[in-house]
C-alpha cells in the first residue's frame, strides 16, 4: 500500500469515525468510503432527499446545458457568460465534482472528471 492510500485511508478514519467498509472502487481505482449512517432515520431520509435533488439537478444539467457554465431551468437552456466573461469553461461540472464524490456519485463524478 502506498502512502497516498494510507493518508486516504487515516483522513477516511477520522472524518467517518464509523466508517465501515474501504475498499478501491472498480472505476478508475477510485477510494471509496462506505458508513457514516446516522442512526436517526429522520436524518437519513433527509440525506438521501438531499442526495435525490442534487441527482436532479446534474441529470438535468447533463441534459439540457452539458460543459455549459450554468444551467437556466427554466427556459432549459445553457448559458455562457456571466460572471465567468465569455468564457465557456463548464463552471457547473468544475463546481460538483467534489460532491458528487461526497455523495457517492461516482459514475456522474467519472463523467465529469473526463469532461474537464
Amino acid at each position: 500500500m502506498d502512502t497516498k492510500t494510507i493518508c486516504l485511508l487515516l483522513f477516511s478514519f477520522i472524518c467517518l469515525n464509523e466508517a465501515r467498509v474501504i475498499s478501491k472502487s472498480p472505476q478508475q481505482g477510485l477510494l471509496v468510503t462506505q458508513g457514516g449512517e446516522d442512526p436517526d432515520p429522520e436524518i437519513n431520509q433527509k440525506r438521501e432527499f438531499v442526495k435525490q435533488m442534487m441527482k436532479d439537478a446534474w441529470d438535468d444539467y447533463v441534459r439540457y446545458a452539458w460543459c455549459e457554465n450554468e444551467l437556466k431551468p427554466i427556459s432549459q437552456t445553457g448559458q455562457d457568460g456571466g460572471i465567468y466573461g465569455g468564457s465557456k469553461i463548464g463552471a457547473k461540472i468544475i463546481d460538483s465534482l467534489d460532491t458528487l464524490f461526497i455523495m457517492g456519485f461516482y459514475e456522474e463524478y467519472i463523467v465529469g472528471e473526463e469532461a474537464k
